[in-house]
């Protein structure tokens, strides 16, 4: 008969995730089809499109593309290949990631022998983030029914008693860490 003879498209999308351990917000690179003797199409047939469904309600584009979850969980990702001629072909393939760990919330305060009615200092410069991340916000509850926030501030107590503060930190995914000292004001 005549006409085009179109040949097979050959099409075979596969992808590689790096790093293969991920947890949340931390960004991945997703690299399709790796090196020309393992191209996902043959070399009479190259691929003119790649689009990325990340499995959360993200996309992308491009050999490779980046991607961050916001979230732990199983995600099921998919590639799909398209030719020159619209054809197209797709992979899919599971990516795990686990929760990252949150920060570590740590404070000191001075005078340890506070006074009724004297400054008590609060510092939280001890607190520390997970690396690649950030401390965002300290919270202070003075255990006195008043609050503070910032990484040092001051504090004076009206009776003498001993109150429990509590140190609430938060990181820039979210996460939260708290700790509790008392201070006995006499």
């Amino acid at each position: 008969p005549t006409g085009v003879v179109v040949p097979p498209d050959g099409l075979q999308p596969y992808f590689t995730v790096t790093p293969s351990s991920l947890v949340d917000h931390q960004t991945a690179l997703f690299t399709a089809c790796g090196n020309p003797a393992q191209a996902c199409a043959p070399a009479n047939n190259p691929i003119a499109s790649y689009s990325w469904d990340f499995g959360d309600g993200s996309t992308g584009s491009g050999r490779t593309a980046s991607h961050a979850y916001d979230e732990a969980g199983t995600y099921v990702v998919t590639l799909r290949v398209s030719d020159q001629l619209g054809r197209s072909a797709s992979t899919t393939q599971s990516v795990t990631v686990a929760a990252a760990a949150g920060p570590t919330a740590a404070f000191e305060f001075s005078p340890t022998d506070s006074l009724v009615n004297q400054p008590v200092n609060f510092n939280a410069a001890g607190s520390r983030a997970q690396p690649g991340r950030q401390i965002t916000s300290y919270r202070w509850d003075f255990g006195d029914g008043t609050f503070g926030s910032g990484q040092i501030v001051s504090h004076s107590y009206g009776l003498p008693r001993t109150y429990q503060v509590l140190l609430t930190v938060t990181d820039d995914t979210g996460k939260t860490s708290t700790t509790t000292k008392a201070v006995a004001v006499k």
